[in-house]
């Protein structure tokens, strides 16, 4: 997979920068009860519900364009999955950002480089 063949999209927009960790995890929802009989009754409600922990390094200007997602309460996320070959789009909200300034960019001809982390919970 090559990152200008799926970069990763909010709301159709490329995010750029480099993309330092794209971590999915999947859950199952399920509510388990005992039986009478002693035995589990389980209810799966969904398989596969979808966490993103990522992490992007790049400039001022895209740290604050990918930090205001964060006031979002949802938007659209696009990217590769492993599972289907494919892009995938998802409804998220973002969770738990950090932004870092990396040590001595703010000598940079720049605003600064920065380091940001994140968690995308798909709805």
């Amino acid at each position: 997979m090559l990152k200008r063949d799926f970069p990763v999209l909010f709301n159709n927009v490329a995010i750029k920068g480099t993309c330092l960790m794209w971590e999915r995890r999947y859950a199952n929802i399920s509510n388990s009860n005992m039986t009478e009989a002693g035995t589990d009754d389980v209810e799966v409600i969904r398989r596969g519900k979808t966490t993103i922990a990522a992490e992007f390094q790049c400039s001022d200007f895209w740290a604050s364009k990918i930090a205001a997602y964060n006031a979002l309460q949802q938007f659209e996320a696009k990217f590769y999955d492993v599972v289907t070959k494919a892009y995938i789009t998802m409804t998220v909200r973002m969770d738990g950002l950090i932004v870092t300034q990396l040590q001595n960019s703010d000598t940079l001809e720049s605003n600064g480089a920065y380091d940001l982390r994140f968690n995308l919970l798909e709805f």
